[in-house]
């Protein structure tokens, strides 16, 4: 007798429909399989807990085994099934309760028809089903940061290679007389595709009245600027009688130079990568990534550690001056992002991130250091932070230097400022914790293996 192959539950699809839908539908199979199915993950599921009590296994090998054999669908489904079922015990979280409740969950039962999802009830210890769902969750969050971090570390392999495609602004004629046609169509035809993403993008964040922000970036990134301002420029420059357009935009895309060798008509060629886009939608688009381009401008200009002595010894007052305008600038908007973030009782979380985004790590931390220095007197700012501080360099100890850090000083309370130090200073770190994701990502693989450019300057002197 031929010994029966064991099922790969992994592949039964979760059914969350009455038997009596199913008969209707001509899926009573599927039904009986998924039942069957969650039977016998109900079943582990209480084994591991009862495994748990004794202490004989750890919490998450437990849980890896269950998504190995039966998958994340089916085992948060029947947790949460669980969960429902033992609503009004104290013993469950309101927190895990709500994530519950989100589930379907077999509705709309016929009354002639039994209950099934007590057939799959996790039943025992509440108390420890409660501890487990609310590791689950936990475990789940952290896989789902994992996966969209290799995610867009895949996006960015497509994303290098367009923008490794050279810019080509020659005519097709000369590519071929310089033997450089391969080239020039490759060009073209990233040229196409940046066209085509920015009118996708336009009409997948348009809300109907506006863009949503975030529009533009991932577009920048993924051409680079040479060819997105080209892209941008050369379809105001075709639309340049149209009014829609702000003055701003207009001229700034004038300045932008397309045609190798001015000609009175513009290239045939150059409406192959037209953006379509309506002109108002186009209009938004187009500031919204030129203060994309304005912001990565000013993170990739470094910051200037050297006392303005050195700058003046070695010809490096304009560098002196562009990062020390920057920082005021930082420094302005650190104040700004408090007032907006504390409602006279608390300060909010992620205060900072609109300066970061715009300033860089790099800058804002530079800024709320040299302020932290210079409160390091006062009693309201804690040591922890103080001894953060005096790790980062910052100019000082000459009559010009020290009247030049007190320019992008956060005049603030002081006990408020240290607060939002601390709280910026911990959301960085979480946010640079990748190696740990990338341990997590390993272990999980592991576990659930199937068995079968030049920065811009900023013109300031002074």
């Amino acid at each position: 007798m031929d010994s029966k192959e064991p099922r790969d539950w992994r592949n039964v699809p979760v059914y969350n429909l009455s038997l009596a839908h199913a008969r209707k539908k001509g899926e009573e199979e599927t039904f009986r399989a998924s039942s069957e199915a969650n039977n016998l993950c109900s079943k582990r599921i209480r084994e591991a807990l009862d495994s748990q009590r004794q202490g004989s296994i750890p919490m998450k090998e437990c849980l890896l085994s269950l998504i190995r054999d039966f998958g994340w669908e089916r085992v948060l489904y029947l947790l949460a099934n669980s969960i429902q079922i033992a609503q009004g015990d104290l013993r469950i979280s309101p927190d895990n309760t709500k994530w519950a409740n989100e589930y379907r969950i077999t509705p709309n039962l016929p009354k002639n028809e039994i209950d099934w999802r007590y057939l799959w009830d996790i039943r025992g210890d509440r108390a420890r089903l409660d501890a487990f769902v609310t590791f689950t969750r936990s475990f789940e969050s952290r896989v789902h940061f994992v996966e969209k971090q290799v995610a867009k570390r895949e996006g960015a392999k497509e994303e290098n290679m367009m923008r490794n495609v050279p810019l080509y602004k020659e005519s097709a004629s000369t590519a071929r007389a310089n033997n450089e046609l391969n080239t020039f169509i490759q060009s073209n035809t990233a040229n196409q595709s940046c066209a085509k993403d920015i009118e996708q993008a336009i009409a997948d964040h348009w809300d109907g009245s506006r863009l949503s922000n975030g529009c533009a970036l991932p577009l920048l990134e993924k051409y680079g600027e040479e060819r997105f301002v080209f892209v941008l420029a050369n379809t105001l420059q075709l639309k340049q009688h149209d009014g829609r357009f702000s003055k701003d935009n207009m001229a700034w895309a004038q300045a932008v130079k397309i045609e190798p060798t001015p000609r009175e008509q513009p290239s045939e060629r150059r409406y192959s990568w037209e953006i379509k886009s309506h002109p108002v939608k186009l209009d938004q688009f187009v500031e919204q990534a030129r203060q994309e381009i304005e912001a990565i401008s000013i993170r990739e200009l470094p910051v200037y550690y050297e006392p303005v002595a050195y700058a003046m010894e070695n010809g490096e007052m304009g560098p002196y001056w562009n990062s020390f305008h920057y920082n005021v600038d930082c420094a302005k908007e650190l104040t700004e992002a408090i007032a907006d973030h504390y409602d006279g009782y608390r300060l909010q979380a992620h205060a900072a991130d609109a300066v970061l985004k715009k300033y860089g790590q790099e800058r804002t931390l530079f800024v709320l250091a040299n302020t932290i220095q210079l409160m390091r007197d006062d009693g309201r700012v804690s040591q922890a932070n103080i001894q953060w501080a005096d790790t980062i360099p910052i100019p000082h100890g000459t009559p010009d230097d020290d009247s030049n850090r007190r320019h992008f000083c956060i005049r603030e309370h002081p006990g408020l400022f240290d607060l939002f130090v601390k709280i910026t200073r911990k959301e960085i770190e979480e946010q640079s914790r990748l190696p740990l994701a990338e341990q997590l990502k390993r272990v999980m693989k592991e576990h659930t293996a199937p068995t079968h450019k030049e920065p811009k300057s900023r013109n300031q002197a002074r």
